[in-house]
C-alpha cells in the first residue's frame, strides 16, 4: 500500500487556476536596495541597515524622513494605494511612532498616521494607527484605527492606505488585505465610526502631493524603534487579495479521484488524479494524500 500510494502521488497531474487577474505594476516600489531619482523620493538623513535578506530604514534624528512624491496629477486619477511594510521595534512600546503622512503641496499633514505598538483599549492592550486628520478638532475618519492585537516586537505589518473616489466605501486602512476599523477616541463606550466616515479618506489624500516617512510634518514622532522595509505606490485602488501580505482566500478545491477510481470505489498504482485550487493569484499551496505529504500545487 505504501509504494502504491507513492506511485499514485507521483503520477498526479496538478493544476491551479487563480480567480484574480494579473496584478498591475505598482508606479513604485522601494525597498531600499537601490538608488531612485530625488525627484520620485528625497532622503533626509535616517538609516538604511540589513533587515533579513533585504534592507530597511529607521529614523535616526529629529526630522530623519523619506519624502516620495504622488503623480502630479494625483487628484485627476481618483484613486490609488500606498503600501507599507513595518517591523514592529523591539522597545516599540506606547510611543507614537510617524508611519505615514499625507502633505500638501505646501508639506504640511492632511493625514497622518502613527504606530503605537501598545495602546490601551478599555483595558485591553492591542496595536493600533493613531489618526490625525484635523489637529485643531475630531479628526472625521476617527481617532485610531486598530489593527485587532497586540502585534509581537520583529513582527513585519502590511500595511495599505487606499482612496477611491468613485467607489468611497473601499476607501480606507487595511492590514494584511483585511480593512481595519476605525474608533473615536473620546466617546465612551468605544464604537466603530460608521463606515461613511472613511469617505473622507479619498477627499484628502487625493489632494495630497507627496508623503512622508519617518517623522510627522514637524520632525517629530521618529520611527526609530520599528522601521520600514518596504514602499510601493499604485495608481489604482488594490482589491484585498492584490496587497502585500494579504491571506488568500481559497474559493473553491475540486479533484476527480470519484471519477478516476471508478465502480471499485479503489485508487490503485499509477491512476492518474486532477487537483485544482482557485484562490487568489500570488500564493503557494499544496496538498496531502494519503500518507504523502505537502504535494505542491502549480
Amino acid at each position: 500500500m505504501k509504494k502504491a500510494a507513492v506511485i499514485l502521488a507521483a503520477c498526479c497531474a496538478l493544476s491551479m487556476t487563480s480567480g484574480v487577474a494579473a496584478f498591475a505594476k505598482p508606479l513604485l516600489v522601494d525597498e531600499f536596495g537601490g538608488i531612485l531619482p530625488d525627484e520620485v523620493r528625497s532622503l533626509t538623513g535616517g538609516q538604511v541597515h540589513p533587515e533579513g535578506k533585504g534592507k530597511a530604514w529607521k529614523a535616526v534624528s529629529p526630522g530623519d524622513h523619506i519624502r516620495y512624491a504622488l503623480p502630479a496629477d494625483n487628484g485627476a486619477l481618483k484613486e490609488g494605494t500606498i503600501e507599507l511594510a513595518v517591523k514592529a521595534g523591539e522597545s516599540a512600546g506606547k510611543a507614537s511612532e510617524a508611519v505615514c503622512v499625507f502633505e500638501a503641496p505646501s508639506k504640511k499633514g492632511l493625514l497622518s498616521l502613527y504606530f503605537i505598538r501598545r495602546f490601551n483599549v478599555t483595558g485591553k492592550e492591542e496595536s493600533v494607527l493613531w489618526v490625525e486628520a484635523n489637529p485643531e478638532g475630531a479628526s472625521p475618519v476617527g481617532d485610531y484605527v486598530s489593527l485587532g492585537r497586540l502585534v509581537p516586537p520583529g513582527e513585519t505589518i502590511h500595511l495599505a492606505i487606499l482612496w477611491n473616489r468613485a467607489t468611497p466605501s473601499v476607501s480606507g486602512f487595511y492590514a494584511g488585505g483585511r480593512k481595519l476599523s476605525a474608533y473615536s477616541y473620546r466617546k465612551s463606550p468605544l464604537k466603530p465610526v460608521p463606515e461613511a466616515a472613511t469617505d473622507s479618506v479619498a477627499g484628502m489624500i487625493s489632494s495630497a502631493a507627496s508623503f512622508r516617512v519617518g517623522s510627522d510634518d514637524r520632525g517629530t514622532h521618529l520611527l526609530a524603534s520599528s522601521s520600514v522595509t518596504r514602499v510601493a505606490i499604485h495608481d489604482k485602488s488594490l482589491s484585498p487579495s492584490e496587497m502585500d501580505g494579504a491571506i488568500s482566500t481559497i474559493k473553491s478545491v475540486t479533484d476527480d479521484s470519484f471519477k478516476v477510481a471508478g465502480i471499485s470505489g479503489k485508487l490503485v498504482g499509477g491512476d492518474k488524479v486532477n487537483v485544482e485550487l482557485v484562490a487568489g493569484a500570488g500564493g503557494k499551496s499544496s496538498f496531502d494524500m494519503g500518507i504523502v505529504k505537502g504535494i505542491p500545487l502549480s
